[in-house]
């Protein structure tokens, strides 16, 4: 399974000072699925070719991605449903 990052996931990566090596181990362990996952550095959002392998669309740093409201509203979710 080869990994393959669009242009602008590059640039994400460039601009968050991200390595794309460590961006490559965390996708190994992720199941071969589409959309967005939570890793170490962040979140990445994932699509998969018919070839099998991955594409990397983008790249989001913990910090930015905490400032978002998709974040904010996960969490409630996330408390809504611990404290039932």
């Amino acid at each position: 399974m080869a990994v393959i990052f669009s242009e602008y996931a590059r640039k994400r990566c460039k601009e968050e000072k991200i390595n794309q090596a460590v961006v490559v181990r965390a996708i190994l362990d992720i199941p071969p699925m589409r959309g967005k996952w939570m890793v170490g550095f962040g979140a990445v959002v994932l699509d998969f070719s018919e070839s099998g392998n991955v594409v990397v669309v983008t790249v989001i740093s913990i910090r930015k991605y905490r400032k978002t409201r998709y974040s904010k509203v996960r969490k409630q979710a996330y408390l809504a449903a611990s404290n039932q």
